[in-house]
């Protein structure tokens, strides 16, 4: 089997697994075991990594990316730190009452929610990250690794190893700093088994949207993220075993003030401190192994072409639905966004409609993050679907989004709660209650065509761009929002008609007015900040 096919055979299994379960079969999650929330390092050093004050940026405007660093901008490190703080620190400590049976755990500080600016499957977060520094910021460079516990830095290997990260980007990053995002396995697959590979690579679409709106991610000024690379040159210098811990992404950052070192050549030098974990066992999964391996026989990418997508009409039972082309006119600054998002849990109100212009706002959201800045260029790789429940003039149903004409197509005038509930996985949601269920339509298989065996984390992280500004924008809106992976996408794909058309639904994002008489306990958590260098 090809690296193609395997990726090809994985993403097919994840999406039919309703239907035929994947193995593990009688797979058993031991929470008691479960490996530690944020990495460390106990003989690594710490350093602070300044804040700067919070992103004011519009959230539309961060959408839009008006939020990107200019290319002669230098690189502001407290900026740096703002934004993996936005993307993936602890913004607040949550208590509340909700569908999910660990309510009452939750009291207890050992196991203690907190709530991070970017969604995550299974609120398990496994990406961590590396600053990769050269010699034009003021610290000593080295490799720093990022606590997402404590937002400070610490530092694994000291000298300028940046040349070694061009090299396995084949030089197309001119830039003496870099961000690594890996995935450690284990702390999301002791939960998701052989399912572990598609959550966390929808995790990084989640991460690196968040990272494009605060500007770090800018396509347009030369710094796309990059997501082919040797992966044995970044994971050998990390001090990585593949199976366990991978780089996923490398992000070019802005240069520093100071000079770069350019008589610096690849040395091949790695990281030799150890972690700490609180179990050394764990399981590993012959899918995500085969993938992983898959994935790594790659490094050059394709220029991705427009894909030759229609989303299909033949089955409209009806004249198309104009939606109003509602202005993104954020009311929140893009800091206070992400700390207001948050997972509705099954808390929906369940006796409330949802606006045109709602509707419109989300669609478009979903839209406009559905375009991945990956240095294989800038195309649409998903298009949003809605069953509705309860939307203000119009009938509930399943409905696909025309996004040249911006209209609905009916094609389902049946009432879906029944349908969704049976479709989801779990109990924690009555989907009824939501007042509109969204779905995005990824064409993976004509993704992983058009670039490779990387094209399944592509089109994944297309998945976990959209969910998140999905989140985002229902936040924008004062709505409650909940997404979910746990669903039957083939049923979803014969209820709207597309199972022809090569597009599959790939996630349930549950969205509607919350109820106001819930017990919710929200302690934020406060940061020192500074404008920074």
């Amino acid at each position: 089997m090809t690296a193609i096919d395997t990726v090809r055979a994985y993403s097919h299994d994840v999406l039919s697994r309703a239907r035929v379960p994947m193995p593990p079969f009688g797979y058993d999650v031991h929470w008691d075991e479960q490996p530690r929330r944020h990495k460390v390092y106990p003989e690594a050093q710490y350093f602070a990594l300044p804040i700067a004050p919070a992103q004011e940026v519009r959230f539309d405007e961060a959408l839009a990316g008006a939020h990107a660093w200019s290319a002669e901008q230098p690189l502001n490190v407290a900026r740096l730190g703002r934004a993996l703080h936005d993307t993936y620190g602890h913004l607040a400590r949550r208590v509340r009452v909700s569908g999910n049976d660990d309510a009452l755990n939750k009291t207890r500080s050992t196991i203690a929610t907190y709530a991070r600016g970017t969604a995550n499957g299974g609120g398990l977060y496994p990406l961590e990250f590396y600053w990769v520094s050269g010699p034009s910021t003021p610290q000593v460079p080295g490799i720093y690794h990022w606590n997402t516990n404590s937002g400070a830095l610490q530092r694994l290997l000291a000298g300028d190893v940046t040349p070694d990260v061009r090299a396995a980007l084949s030089g197309t990053a001119d830039t003496d700093q870099f961000l690594l995002v890996t995935v450690k396995y284990w702390k999301n697959a002791f939960k998701y088994n052989s399912f572990t590979h598609h959550v966390v690579t929808s995790d990084l679409g989640s991460a690196t949207e968040v990272l494009r709106w605060s500007g770090l991610v800018a396509p347009k000024e030369g710094r796309p993220v990059h997501m082919w690379f040797d992966s044995e040159i970044l994971d050998r210098m990390l001090g990585l075993d593949p199976v366990e811990e991978t780089v996923l992404a490398v992000i070019p950052l802005p240069q520093g003030e100071l000079e770069r070192n350019d008589r610096c050549v690849p040395g091949g030098a790695r990281v030799h401190i150890s972690e700490s974990e609180r179990f050394t066992e764990r399981a590993h999964f012959t899918q995500v192994i085969d993938v992983i391996a898959a994935e790594r026989s790659v490094r050059n990418h394709k220029l991705l072409e427009p894909l030759p997508v229609t989303v299909p009409t033949a089955h409209s039972i009806g004249a198309p639905i104009p939606l109003p082309h509602t202005t993104l006119d954020s009311s929140l600054g893009l800091s206070e966004a992400l700390y207001r998002r948050r997972s509705a849990f099954g808390t929906f109100d369940g006796s409330r409609s949802m606006s045109h212009h709602e509707l419109s706002y989300l669609l478009a959201s979903m839209v406009q993050s559905a375009r991945p800045g990956t240095e294989a260029g800038v195309q649409q790789l998903g298009w949003p679907a809605v069953l509705i429940n309860r939307v203000d003039g119009i009938a509930p149903g399943a409905y696909l989004v025309d996004v040249d004409t911006w209209s609905l197509i009916p094609v389902d005038n049946r009432r879906p709660g029944e349908f969704l509930q049976q479709t989801y996985f779990l109990d924690n949601y009555n989907v009824d209650h939501a007042e509109v269920v969204l779905t995005l339509l990824v064409p993976v298989d004509a993704i992983i065509d058009a670039v490779g065996a990387r094209g399944g984390r592509l089109a994944n992280s297309v998945l976990g761009a959209v969910t998140q500004a999905t989140y985002v924008a229902a936040a924008d809106l004062d709505l409650a929002c909940g997404a979910a992976l746990g669903f039957d996408s083939v049923a979803y794909a014969e209820r709207l008609g597309i199972e022809e058309s090569g597009l599959r639904p790939m996630i349930m994002i549950m969205v509607g007015h919350d109820r106001t008489d819930q017990a919710d306990l929200r302690l934020p958590i406060s940061v020192t900040t500074e404008r920074g260098v």
